[in-house]
């Protein structure tokens, strides 16, 4: 089922194979769900065979024990993570923040701590360091000095 609606939604994007889906994962649930059965005879199409087919549900307990990818199953965030005390939603908000899986909004990602490192050295690679360190304390609340050998400093203020 596609959930659409026009609100802004964080977007997940699955680390192992790409999928926007996300599944909810409950366990320890009741459910009842009313049914009909038909029999068919076989024929040149089949085999025949009893068939059962399933109408309304409803849903008693339990509880969720995980989010997952709903094309691969990477867990996103389990029951056992100390992020799931932020209640359901914001846990989940988090562990997508954490994956490195949301867009904010058109134009705007949050990337890893990993990938800011590997896009400053890219940078200093091809601007240079002092053209960095400019740009940097234009942009940053704490300031940073340009020594040689690719390293930079605090300034401490």
């Amino acid at each position: 089922m596609e959930i659409e609606d026009s609100r802004g939604y964080l977007e997940f994007t699955c680390p192992e194979c790409s999928s926007h889906k996300i599944e909810e994962i409950m366990v320890a649930m009741t459910v009842a769900s009313e049914i009909r059965i038909s029999e068919e005879e076989a024929d040149e199409t089949g085999p025949g065979g009893v068939f059962t087919n399933y109408g309304n549900q409803h849903r008693h307990g339990g509880h969720v024990d995980r989010y997952q990818c709903g094309e691969c199953g990477y867990t996103i965030l389990n029951h056992d993570s100390p992020l799931s005390e932020d209640g359901d939603a914001g846990a989940l908000a988090k562990a997508i923040k954490t994956l490195n899986a949301v867009t904010l909004a058109p134009n705007v990602t949050l990337i890893t701590h990993a990938e800011l490192v590997q896009r400053f050295a890219a940078a200093l690679e091809v601007m240079g360091g002092e053209a960095l360190a400019r740009i940097w304390n234009e942009t940053s609340p704490r300031r940073v000095v340009y020594r040689e050998d690719s390293m930079f400093e605090w300034v401490e203020e």
